[in-house]
């Protein structure tokens, strides 16, 4: 990290941080600690929030569809089941896929 990039007190101020690794032993380093926001919302353009708008959309896009486990099923077999243990494990023996 270039620690010349975070010179400007508006922003924030470096801090000390030091630590002890297992691996790698002591270590020291800065940490950025930003300065409080204004109050207030600054006041931007139509072109500005069009611009944050359409990341958000681009940002959304990369969210993974989520996947409901309780209905996830091969060749009509549900692969996780909510039979009691005792139920289940004749079925634990082989892989919820090769079950097909």
């Amino acid at each position: 990290m270039d620690l010349a990039m975070f010179v400007n007190g508006d922003m924030g101020s470096l801090v000390p941080i030091s630590g002890r690794d297992a691996y790698l032993g002591e270590w020291t380093h800065q940490a950025f600690v930003p300065g409080p926001l204004p109050r207030e919302a600054p006041m931007l353009s139509g072109t500005t929030y069009m611009a944050v708008a359409e990341a958000r959309a681009s940002l959304a896009a990369l969210t993974p569809p989520r996947v409901n486990f309780r209905t996830l099923s091969c060749c009509g077999t549900p692969l996780f089941s909510a039979k009691p243990r005792a139920l289940q494990r004749s079925r634990e023996r082989t892989h919820p896929w090769r079950r097909c």
